[in-house]
C-alpha cells in the first residue's frame, strides 16, 4: 500500500471531521425543528383552551374578560292620550219642519296626562242624502261660532283645537230647514254620528303616533209634514155682516193642501177687539181643517148667525165661532198666523177689495186661482144669484156669500154655439144653444132663469128649451138650452144670465155670469165657444161638445200649444207679467204645458213636443215655398228634403244668387196677393185650423194664400178688419 504523508492524513482527518460536524449540525437542526413545531402546536391548544376555559368559566371564576358601562340621571314616565265625550245631548227630532230649530249639545275633553289637537265632524250612516244636505247647522265652540252651513258638509279638520289634560270644549249645535223647503223634503230621515279624532300636538296628523277616537251616536232627524204659506187660505170675509146685523161677521179659510191640519191656536191679526197688532182671533185648541175643505169663524153662535147652520157642528166638521171677532167697514189688512207666529196668508192692506155693503151685503171672495192674498187682484165680489139662498143661507135675501162651499158662482155659461150650421133660428141642437155648468156638488133648479143679449132680448130657461127637458143641472153636470130663436149676434154679443129674485130692495136681478165676443163671422159656421177647463177656463173656439165635457181634437191641442208656448213662455219660464186669457195657468194645465196650475216652468215632455212641432212646421214651410218658386237655398238642402218634386223643377242657387236677386224673381200671383189682399167669405166651413190656412177651394184665386182675421182674447175688443194680410193668425181665444 503506497505510503500516505502526513500532512496528507491531517487534511483527511480534518475534512472527515468537517463532514461530520456538518452532519451533525444537519441532523440537530431537523430535530430541533420538529421539537419547536411540536411545541407550537402544543401552545396553540393550550392557549385556545385557556380562551374557551376563560370564557365558559367566567361566571364561576375570577379569570375572564369583563366591560363595565353606566349611564347616569335616567328617568321613565307613563303618559296617556285620552279623549272623551263627558256628556251629549243628542239630535233626537221627531216630525221637525222648516218652523223648528232643534239644539244639542257635546261636551269634549281631555282625560289624559298629554296635551292634543282634534278634529270634529259630521258622518252620516243612515237615510236620506236630500235631507242631511238640506239641514242647516251652526256650530259654536265655547261660545263663539265655527260653522254655519249644511250639516253634510260640517267637517272641521287639521287639528286646530287644542285641549290640555282636564280641560273641555263646549260644543253647540243648533239645526234648521230652509223656509223655503218644499214638500220633497216630507217623510225623510237622516242619521248621523259626530266625530272627534285627537292626537299628539307635537305630530302633523293622527297617522304618526298616538291617537284616540269618539263619537257621538246615534243622532237622527225624521220630518213630518209641515205648512208653508198658502197651504191655508183666507177664502171668504164676510166684513160687512150680514142683512139687518152688522156684526154677523165671518171669515172663511180654505185647506189647499190634500191633508187635515191643526188650527188649534191660530191667530188671525187685525181681525179682533182692540187696538192695532193687540187685535186678533185666536181659534181655539182641538181644531182642524179637513183636506181640500173650509173652516168657518163666525162673531155670531150658530143658531143666531143668518148662515143655514142647523146645529152646534163638532170640532171637526169646520165651524168655530170668535166672539171677539170685529172686522172694520173702512178695511184693514188681515194676517193669518199658525200657532208659531208663521205668516200663512194674508188680505191687501188699507180698504176692503171687493164686497159691497149697499142695498146688497156680498162677501169678498177669493178667486179660483188664489195667488197672493195681499194683491186685490186676487179677490173679486160675489154676485152669484144662486149665492143668497140655500144652501148657504137660512132664507133668500140679500145676503151673498158662499160659506164652507166653493166661492165660483156655481152656474156659469159653459158653451154656446152662436152662428150654426144653417138657420140660426131652427129648432133644438140644429139652432142656436147654451150649455150651462154646476161648478157645485149640489144639483141646482134654474127655471126661469134667464139670458140677455146686447140689445136687451131676453129668453127665459124652461123645460120645453132643454135638451132633457128639465130645468136641473147637476152638481158638476151641464144642462143645453135651446134658444129656438135667432138670439145671438154672429159678429160681436155680450151675453148674461141671470137669476131672478123676488127682492123689494133690487131693481134688477143678479147676473150669474157675462161673456163677449167679438169678430165671430171670421169663424166657419157650426164652431162654439167653449171654457177650457169646464166652467171655470178661458173661453177659446174647439169643435162643439154639447151635453159633454168640453174636450180637444189632438189637433187643436197641438195648435194651442205651439200658441200658447209662444205667447204664454221665455224659454220655458211662464212670462208671469202676461195678461193674455191663454196664459190663465188653469188652461195651461189643462192643454198640458205646465203639470199643476202653480207651476211656472214648462213641462219637460210638452217642451220637447213643442220643439218638435216647432221644426216640423218650419219644414213645411220652407218645402212650401221651395214649391212655388222652385228655388232651393243652401240652408233648405240641410232642412229638408223634397220627394215630391222633381228634380228638374228644382234650381240650387248659392247665398250670393239670393242676395242678387231681383224683385222679378217673385211669382206674379205672388205680388197680386200681395197688393190686392182679400177678405175670406163667411161662407167657408171647415175646423178652427182652417181659419189660420184658409182652404185650397176659395171663391176665387186671390183668396188662396188670404188668412182670416181670428177671434182675440176675453178682453172682446172689436178690432178694424185687416187691410193687409198677416203672416200667421193667432188661435182664437175670446
Amino acid at each position: 500500500m503506497p505510503r500516505v504523508s502526513r500532512s496528507v492524513r491531517k487534511n483527511q482527518r480534518q475534512q472527515e471531521k468537517s463532514i461530520m460536524k456538518k452532519k451533525k449540525k444537519q441532523y440537530k437542526s431537523v430535530i430541533m425543528a420538529r421539537i419547536f413545531q411540536s411545541m407550537r402546536k402544543v401552545g396553540v391548544a393550550v392557549l385556545a383552551l385557556v380562551c374557551a376555559s376563560s370564557i365558559f368559566t367566567v361566571g364561576r371564576t375570577n379569570a375572564g374578560f369583563f366591560d363595565v358601562e353606566e349611564s347616569h340621571d335616567n328617568q321613565w314616565v307613563a303618559g296617556s292620550l285620552d279623549g272623551r265625550v263627558t256628556y251629549a245631548a243628542r239630535f233626537n227630532v221627531t216630525g221637525m219642519n222648516p218652523a223648528e230649530t232643534p239644539n244639542g249639545r257635546i261636551i269634549f275633553t281631555n282625560e289624559g296626562s298629554l296635551d292634543f289637537r282634534y278634529d270634529v265632524k259630521f258622518r252620516k250612516t243612515n237615510g236620506s242624502n236630500l235631507l242631511c244636505q238640506a239641514l242647516q247647522v251652526i256650530a259654536k265652540r265655547d261660545g263663539s261660532t265655527v260653522y254655519t252651513g249644511a250639516l253634510a258638509d260640517f267637517k272641521l279638520l287639521g287639528g286646530k283645537y287644542v285641549l290640555t289634560p282636564f280641560e273641555s270644549d263646549t260644543w253647540d249645535m243648533v239645526l234648521s230647514l230652509p223656509s223655503s223647503a218644499g214638500s220633497e223634503l216630507e217623510h225623510l230621515t237622516c242619521e248621523w254620528d259626530v266625530d272627534f279624532l285627537a292626537w299628539q300636538t307635537n305630530l302633523p296628523s293622527a297617522t304618526d303616533g298616538f291617537f284616540d277616537e269618539e263619537s257621538v251616536t246615534p243622532n237622527s232627524v225624521n220630518t213630518d209634514e209641515w205648512l208653508t204659506p198658502g197651504d191655508v187660505i183666507i177664502n171668504e170675509v164676510m166684513w160687512m155682516g150680514s142683512d139687518g146685523e152688522t156684526s154677523d161677521e165671518w171669515i172663511e179659510l180654505k185647506n189647499m193642501t190634500a191633508r187635515d191640519i191643526n188650527l188649534s191656536n191660530w191667530n188671525i191679526k187685525q181681525g179682533g177687539t182692540g187696538t192695532g197688532v193687540g187685535a186678533h182671533i185666536e181659534i181655539p185648541s182641538g181644531y182642524s181643517i179637513k183636506a181640500n175643505s173650509y173652516f168657518l169663524i163666525t162673531k155670531k153662535k150658530w143658531n143666531e148667525t143668518a148662515i143655514a147652520l142647523t146645529s152646534d157642528l163638532a170640532k171637526s166638521k169646520g165651524y168655530t165661532h170668535v166672539a171677539g171677532m170685529k172686522l172694520e167697514d173702512e178695511g184693514e189688512e188681515l194676517v193669518l198666523e199658525n200657532k208659531d207666529a208663521m205668516v200663512i196668508d194674508r188680505t191687501p192692506l188699507g180698504g176692503w177689495p171687493a164686497g159691497t155693503n149697499d142695498e146688497l151685503k156680498q162677501s169678498m171672495e177669493r178667486n179660483d186661482v188664489p195667488g197672493d192674498g195681499s194683491l186685490a187682484a186676487n179677490w173679486h165680489t160675489c154676485v152669484s144669484g144662486a149665492a143668497n139662498g140655500a144652501p148657504y143661507w137660512d132664507m133668500a135675501g140679500i145676503n151673498f156669500g158662499t160659506p164652507l162651499a166653493a166661492n165660483l158662482s156655481p152656474i156659469v155659461m159653459n158653451e154656446f154655439v152662436a152662428n150654426p150650421l144653417g138657420d140660426d133660428a131652427a129648432d133644438g141642437a140644429d139652432g142656436e144653444w147654451i150649455e150651462l155648468y154646476n161648478i157645485v156638488d149640489d144639483d141646482i133648479d134654474v127655471a126661469n132663469w134667464y139670458f140677455t143679449n146686447h140689445d136687451g132680448d131676453s129668453i127665459s130657461i124652461s123645460a120645453d128649451r132643454t135638451e132633457g127637458g128639465s130645468t136641473v143641472v147637476p152638481g158638476h153636470g151641464t144642462l143645453v138650452v135651446y134658444l129656438n130663436t135667432n138670439f145671438l149676434d154672429n159678429d160681436s154679443e155680450t151675453l148674461a144670465l141671470y137669476a131672478p129674485h123676488d127682492l123689494d130692495i133690487l131693481t134688477d136681478d143678479v147676473r150669474e155670469d157675462v161673456v163677449q165676443y167679438d169678430n165671430a163671422n171670421l169663424l166657419p159656421e157650426g164652431k162654439s165657444f167653449a171654457r177650457f177647463p169646464d166652467g171655470i177656463g178661458v173661453w177659446i173656439d174647439p169643435e162643439t161638445t154639447p151635453g159633454a165635457d168640453n174636450a180637444l181634437t189632438d189637433e187643436e191641442r197641438t195648435q194651442y200649444q205651439l200658441e200658447a208656448y209662444e205667447t204664454c213662455f221665455a224659454g220655458e219660464e211662464l212670462i208671469e207679467t202676461t195678461t193674455e186669457n191663454m196664459c190663465s195657468p188653469l188652461f195651461l194645465e189643462f192643454i198640458g204645458l205646465i203639470q199643476a196650475w202653480d207651476e211656472t216652468t214648462i213641462d219637460g215632455g210638452a217642451f220637447l213636443d213643442i220643439l218638435e212641432q216647432v221644426r216640423v212646421q218650419e219644414t213645411e214651410e220652407l218645402l212650401s215655398l221651395v214649391q212655388e218658386d222652385g228655388i232651393v237655398t243652401p240652408e233648405e238642402e240641410v232642412l229638408i228634403t223634397f220627394p215630391d218634386i222633381p228634380t228638374e223643377d228644382v234650381t240650387p242657387i248659392d247665398e250670393e244668387e239670393l242676395d242678387t236677386e231681383t224683385d222679378e224673381t217673385m211669382p206674379a200671383a205672388v205680388e197680386e196677393e200681395v197688393a190686392e189682399p182679400q177678405t175670406v167669405p163667411a161662407e167657408i166651413t171647415g175646423t178652427e185650423t182652417d181659419i189660420l190656412n184658409v182652404p185650397e177651394e176659395p171663391v176665387s184665386e186671390e183668396l188662396t194664400n188670404s188668412p182670416a182675421t181670428p177671434l182675440e182674447t176675453s178682453e172682446f175688443e172689436t178690432e178694424t178688419p185687416m187691410t193687409e194680410p198677416a203672416p200667421e193668425a193667432p188661435v182664437p181665444i175670446i
